[in-house]
């Protein structure tokens, strides 16, 4: 047990790139709320294969008792927390893909292994085998990592470049000490500095939006989302990259971006879709699973 905390507080010292708690649980509970209570109960049934040391982990993680009841949005963190421990270390680099500057498109040559899109094959093959288990730890994991990384998808700065870490060096002029970099403000600040709480926000989105075939959780449209995100990450507006009429390429910006009102008000809409548009497509799996 003192291994263990120690590892953890070794983690909350590192620097997060996802979408914070708040917002993963904000997904996963748009996505949870809007199934017929039959499959929720039998989401709840699967919660209960966590073995106890990683219901410890997430209690941590949350910065609450360790013996708190972890539910479903609880366990959507459960990816973030994991980041330290020396035997899910291989998947810190599955939160994200990095694409070259001058791409403007990913495609199924973009990452073979180790990125986001991978992730979401590989564990979507992972769920599907263990399926028919009533009782598997390894169908769970399954779970909170698809979970985990189709909220991260839509995180546009997660489909981005290595060079300055999907916008984790580029900086932004904010009063906000937590809004220091351009990561940062996707990750959190655009939704939380609304001063509207978890459940103004909740109410805020209301039902998911009508699926359609696109929705479907396959390699395919996992390519198309990630697509979504890269061509935000490189619109003028985000102000991540400085383009002009000759080239391609996605130069880094010179100056940091002042995170104003105008900032917020031109880039509130799309990450509110994309929130929104995250958790109908966990709903559309979790439906067609449960």
């Amino acid at each position: 047990m003192k291994l263990f905390l120690c590892t953890i507080l070794f983690f909350t010292s590192l620097q997060v790139f996802a979408f914070d708690s708040k917002t993963h649980g904000l997904i996963c509970q748009l996505a949870y709320q809007h199934l017929p209570l039959s499959k929720q109960q039998h989401m709840d049934n699967l919660l209960q294969q966590m073995p106890s040391q990683e219901q410890q982990r997430i209690n941590h993680y949350l910065k609450r008792s360790i013996n708190t009841k972890v539910n479903f949005v609880d366990s959507c963190i459960w990816a973030d927390a994991i980041k330290a421990d020396k035997k899910y270390r291989k998947y810190n680099n599955w939160h994200f893909i990095n694409v070259l500057r001058e791409q403007k498109t990913l495609d199924n040559s973009s990452c073979n292994k180790n990125c986001i899109t991978y992730a979401l094959s590989l564990h979507q093959e992972q769920f599907i085998k263990n399926e028919s288990s009533q009782n598997s730890w390894l169908k769970l994991q399954a779970l909170m990592f698809i979970a985990h990384w189709l909220a991260d998808l839509h995180q546009p700065l997660h489909v981005s470049f290595k060079s300055d870490l999907g916008g984790n060096k580029s900086r932004v002029n904010s009063s906000d000490k937590h809004c220091k970099n351009l990561h940062a403000v996707w990750d959190s600040c655009l939704i939380w500095t609304r001063k509207q709480s978890y459940q103004q926000l909740l109410s805020d989105f209301g039902a998911p939006i009508a699926r359609s075939a696109g929705d479907t959780l396959n390699h395919s449209n996992v390519i198309r989302w990630a697509n979504e995100s890269l061509q935000i990450t490189r619109h003028p507006k985000t102000q991540y990259c400085q383009l002009n009429h000759t080239s391609l390429y996605c130069a880094p910006q010179a100056k940091a971006i002042n995170l104003n009102e105008h900032y917020y008000t031109a880039n509130w809409p799309v990450i509110k879709n994309r929130i929104k548009i995250a958790s109908t497509r966990l709903y559309a799996f979790l439906d067609k699973h449960f």
